[in-house]
């Protein structure tokens, strides 16, 4: 989000091209990055702050990594029903 911010965006830049059933969490680098996740800028010309996380050594992502990631995320914008 900050990088969203720096460019003088609100989160609701996110959902600009999508439809109501997508909302916008946060999630901290520092708390992916514990668990074993990669976090990075990939950015594009319609998004320079887009970004991926990516299991570091390509494997499928473990239950336990899914659910901690989960209980991070933070909701910014709910979707709406």
């Amino acid at each position: 989000m900050a990088i969203l911010q720096a460019a003088g965006h609100s989160a609701q830049k996110l959902l600009e091209m999508a439809d109501h059933h997508y909302g916008v969490v946060a999630l901290s680098a520092a708390m992916l990055r514990s668990l074993g996740e990669g976090v990075m800028l990939w950015p594009t010309e319609a998004e320079p702050w887009h970004g991926i996380v990516f299991v570091i050594g390509g494997e499928k992502r473990r239950r336990s990594v899914r659910v901690a990631i989960a209980d991070a995320a933070r909701w910014v914008i709910l979707p709406q029903r």
